[in-house]
């Protein structure tokens, strides 16, 4: 019975001598976790510690477990060929409140790429066409000189029919003179369209 004994307190005995350095530890904080915060001028910037993706900036009050953790921020997606990465060792104390942040250079892929529903902020402005003068007076001289165009050309086949018809040499001047009237107007036509084609593309 004393001998069972002995070893019942041998046992408890060995069991508070292993495991109190650890309790004592545990209770010092040594392996509380850590709260860290990483930000950046980049938003929507995705984050990654110790290759694990944690989402993206600004990413608020993390836990992580304290000793050292790679973060790395990516300014795009890993997998596209113009994404600068941010990578850096961090030291996160136990019970500590931390936060690392990520500067990338203002003309990184992020900053000139919209974002969609993460980078709300950025607006994507439609370019402002101005019409000026030289539209409306192009559009017009090209409109009525190419139904001027179709009219006196319609006179001219009418002019020439009648000159097959009749052989009259006077149906056939006016032919000449309308078919004359036709390439002056159509070039005139061409004229209008290509001032209205140079004030578009010239915007």
């Amino acid at each position: 019975m004393i001998k069972k004994r002995s070893v019942h307190i041998f046992v408890v005995a060995a069991f508070w001598v292993i495991l109190w350095p650890y309790m004592t530890q545990a209770q010092s904080g040594i392996y509380q976790d850590g709260i860290v915060t990483i930000t950046s001028n980049v938003i929507g910037a995705n984050v990654f510690c110790d290759s694990v993706f944690l989402g993206v900036t600004p990413l608020l009050n993390i836990t992580l477990s304290s000793g050292k953790h790679t973060i790395m921020v990516i300014d795009g997606t890993p997998f596209q060929w113009d994404a600068q990465r941010k990578e850096q060792c961090i030291e996160v104390p136990a019970g500590s409140q931390m936060i690392h942040y990520c500067n990338f250079p203002s003309d990184s892929a992020a900053n000139l790429r919209f974002r969609g529903s993460v980078q709300k902020d950025i607006l994507v402005q439609p370019r402002k066409i101005e019409f000026h003068s030289l539209i409306t007076i192009g559009g017009s001289v090209g409109i009525v000189c190419g139904i001027a165009t179709a009219y006196f050309k319609i006179k001219a086949d009418a002019r020439y029919n009648d000159y097959l018809l009749t052989g009259d040499r006077e149906s056939l001047r006016e032919t000449h003179r309308f078919d004359t009237m036709a390439g002056v107007t159509l070039a005139l036509s061409q004229i209008g369209l290509a001032m209205v084609a140079y004030c578009l593309l010239s915007e």
